[in-house]
C-alpha cells in the first residue's frame, strides 16, 4: 500500500484512562495517521480536543460504549440492543466513511471487530488489560473461549507489554495474531512538564514530613491500596510521620467491582489502624510528577498489572519504587524496582524499609531503571512500531482483496 491507510478508532476511554493516553501518544507520533483519522468516543469529554488539535476528526457514537460483564438483566439488554440496532449503525457509518482499518482500542469492545467483519475492513485490537484473565483465573475454558470469540473478529491483536502478549497467547491465542506494542512514554514533555512546575497546593502538608510515600493509581480493588493500608502500620513503627499519598480518582463502579463500597472500606480500615494522621487520598490530580519528586518511595501495591505506566514515570523522575511482581511490572520497572512477592503485606512494608535505610542502592536502582525505560518505552520508537503494524495489515488485505478480485474475474 504506497498512500497512508484511513483508519478509525474506536475509542471508549475518557482523558483519565490509560489506553486513551496510549491512542493520543500512537498519534502524536504519527501525525500522517492522525491527520486522516477518525477518532469515535461514546460520549463527548474533554479528550476529544487533545485529538482534534492532532489534526483527527471526532465523531460520538454512543454504540460503542463498553458493556461490562454483570450478571443483571440490564446488562443483559444493553448488550442485545447494541449488538443488534447499534452493530447495524455502526455497520452504516463505517459504509460511509470507507477506512481502510478499523481499530478498536479495548479487549472488551467486541462491536468493532464484528462491524469490520460485516463491512470486510480488516480490524485491529488493542489489549491494555488481562482484567478478564485476572477474573477467570482457575477457568481456563472459559477463558479460551473468550479469546477464540475474540478471535473471529480481528486479524491482529495489539498487545501493550510481553507480558500481556505471553497470557493472550498461553490462553489460546493464535501467535501468529499477536504483536507486542508497549505503551509509549513521553520522555521529552515529562521533562519539560517537571521543569515547568514550581509549585503545589500540597507545600504545606508536605513540610517537615518524612517519608512521604506515593501510590499512584485509581481507586480499585485491583489496585491493592489496601494492601498497602496494611503494611503501613508496619512502616510507621520504624517512622512514626510517615505520610502515604494515594494519587487517584475512584474507579468507575460500571463493571463487576463495587468500587465506592471499596473506597468506603479503605477509609474505615485507615480508621481502625489509626492511620488518619499518615494517610491523604488526593484523587485526581495533575501534580503526579511534582509528588514523585518529592516522594522518597514510590509504592504499587497492585494485585495484577499489564502494563503499569506510573512505575515507568517514577523511575523517570528519579523516585525509588517497591511493588509486588504482578503482572507487567518486572518487564516495564527492569532492574530499578524492589520486588516483593505478590500480596506479602510484611515483605511490602520491610521493602519499603529497606528502600528507605539503603538510599544509595536505591538510587543505583533508579538509575538502571530510568535506562531501562529510555531504551524500551521511548514514545516516538515505540509509535514507529505501531505505524508499521498497521501498514502491514492495511497492505496485506488490499493484497488478499486483489487476489480474491483476480479469481472472481477468471472464474
Amino acid at each position: 500500500m504506497c498512500r497512508i491507510p484511513r483508519v478509525v478508532f474506536l475509542n471508549p476511554w475518557d482523558r483519565f484512562i490509560g489506553p486513551n493516553r496510549y491512542l493520543l501518544e500512537i498519534l502524536r507520533h504519527n501525525s500522517d495517521l492522525a491527520v486522516d483519522a477518525v477518532v469515535v468516543f461514546a460520549e463527548a469529554n474533554g479528550a476529544l480536543e487533545d485529538y482534534r488539535r492532532l489534526g483527527c476528526h471526532i465523531e460520538v457514537w454512543p454504540e460503542i460504549g463498553l458493556i461490562h460483564p454483570r450478571l443483571t438483566v440490564q446488562s443483559a439488554k444493553e448488550c442485545l440492543l447494541t449488538h443488534s440496532a447499534g452493530l447495524f449503525k455502526i455497520v452504516r457509518r463505517l459504509r460511509s466513511l470507507g477506512p481502510d482499518l478499523v481499530v478498536s482500542n479495548s479487549e472488551i469492545l467486541w462491536i468493532g471487530g464484528m462491524a469490520a467483519r460485516v463491512v470486510k475492513i480488516p480490524h485491529v485490537q488493542i489489549f491494555h488489560g488481562i482484567l478478564s484473565e485476572y477474573r477467570l483465573h482457575g477457568k481456563p475454558r472459559v477463558w479460551r473461549g473468550y479469546l477464540r470469540f475474540l478471535s473471529m473478529w480481528s486479524k491482529c491483536f495489539v498487545a501493550v507489554s510481553e507480558t500481556l502478549a505471553s497470557v493472550i497467547v498461553s490462553g489460546g491465542m493464535p501467535a501468529e495474531k499477536v504483536r507486542v506494542v508497549q505503551n509509549p512514554i513521553p520522555l521529552e514533555s515529562l521533562e519539560s512538564q517537571l521543569s515547568n512546575q514550581t509549585t503545589l497546593e500540597l507545600d504545606t502538608v508536605l513540610k517537615d514530613r518524612y517519608p512521604i510515600l506515593v501510590c499512584a493509581g485509581q481507586i480499585f480493588p485491583v489496585k491493592g491500596q489496601d494492601l498497602l493500608l496494611e503494611a503501613l502500620p508496619t512502616i510507621k513503627r520504624r517512622y512514626p510521620e510517615v505520610l502515604c499519598i494515594f494519587a487517584g480518582r475512584l474507579g468507575s463502579g460500571a463493571g463487576v467491582d463495587d468500587t465506592e463500597d471499596f473506597y468506603s472500606q479503605l477509609e474505615r480500615r485507615v480508621d481502625e489502624l489509626n492511620l488518619r494522621a499518615s494517610v491523604i487520598f488526593l484523587g485526581d490530580t495533575e501534580h503526579l510528577d511534582i509528588l514523585f519528586k518529592r516522594a522518597h518511595v514510590s509504592v504499587q501495591p497492585s494485585r495484577m498489572e499489564s502494563f503499569c505506566r506510573v512505575v515507568a514515570e517514577a523511575l523517570l523522575h528519579g523516585t525509588p519504587v517497591v511493588a509486588f511482581a504482578v503482572g507487567a511490572i518486572p518487564e516495564v520497572a527492569g532492574p530499578g524496582a524492589l520486588l516483593v512477592s505478590p500480596g506479602n503485606v510484611q515483605g511490602l512494608a520491610d521493602a519499603v524499609i529497606d528502600t528507605l535505610e539503603n538510599p544509595k542502592e536505591a538510587q543505583k536502582r533508579v538509575r538502571e531503571g530510568r535506562a531501562h525505560v529510555e531504551k524500551s518505552f521511548d514514545a516516538a520508537r515505540v509509535a514507529k512500531r505501531f505505524h508499521d503494524l498497521v501498514l502491514q495489515v492495511a497492505s496485506r488485505s488490499l493484497e488478499e482483496k486483489k487476489v480474491r478480485s483476480s479469481g472472481e474475474l477468471l472464474v
